[in-house]
């Protein structure tokens, strides 16, 4: 949804967060920008947390691996084909993940961008 549309129509869910990534995803406008999902999406800053926090934004995409227990997840949004690069990188030492990209069970899936690294 356009940035202009959130804010006619939805000025009271827009008080409530701190940031927001407008726009729809278009595939075909590149995938280089952090934080959004395609290079035309926007990016809008809505308090004076997210300013602090989002202040200085690396120009390059990154994904944030977190470990909970013997889980691995990632949080980010990755460059296309870097989840079956892992993928086959992980396969080659002998390990395996489950992702939100694969066919699998919801109740198996910890988050859409996450992963569980197997032995």
């Amino acid at each position: 949804m356009s940035w202009e549309r959130l804010c006619k129509h939805h000025s009271d869910v827009l008080a409530q967060i701190d940031v927001v990534v407008s726009d729809p995803f278009l595939a075909s406008a590149g995938h280089d920008l952090p934080l959004r999902g395609s290079d035309n999406q926007r990016l809008h800053r809505l308090t004076p947390l997210a300013e602090e926090r989002y202040a200085v934004i690396a120009d390059q995409r990154v994904l944030d691996l977190c470990w909970d227990g013997n889980r691995v997840w990632m949080a980010g949004i990755p460059h296309p084909a870097d989840l079956a690069l892992l993928h086959e990188r992980l396969r080659s030492q002998g390990l395996d993940f489950l992702s939100s990209e694969q066919d699998i069970h919801p109740a198996e899936a910890i988050l859409p961008v996450s992963l569980e690294v197997m032995p």
